[in-house]
């Protein structure tokens, strides 16, 4: 998700701005949020680094996605097979 700011500010009329903050604020009552915690933000280190390794620069937000799912032991759903099939130990759902 991204912060705030970046996703609700930009609207155009006060009335958009509020249907913007009303779907936030559903969406944050309805979508568990993962913190970054030590072990996340060495996984994403780590992953980051055999990623590279691999010739496969993969983006933050798909680290941290990966991190946080390899540290919970889920699954990541995925269309994205080049960031994410470069992971190993990563269990991956394609649709």
């Amino acid at each position: 998700m991204l912060p705030t700011g970046v996703w609700l500010y930009p609207a155009d009329t006060p009335e958009h701005r509020q249907r913007r903050r009303a779907l936030l604020d559903e969406s944050k009552v309805a979508l568990r949020v993962y913190p970054v915690t030590e072990v996340r933000a060495e996984l994403v280190g780590k992953i980051g680094v055999e990623s590279s390794a691999k010739g496969v620069a993969v983006p933050i937000d798909d680290l941290l996605i990966a991190a946080c799912a390899l540290d919970g032991g889920y699954a990541v759903a995925t269309r994205n097979l080049r960031h994410f099939g470069k992971i190993s130990e990563l269990a991956i759902i394609e649709f």
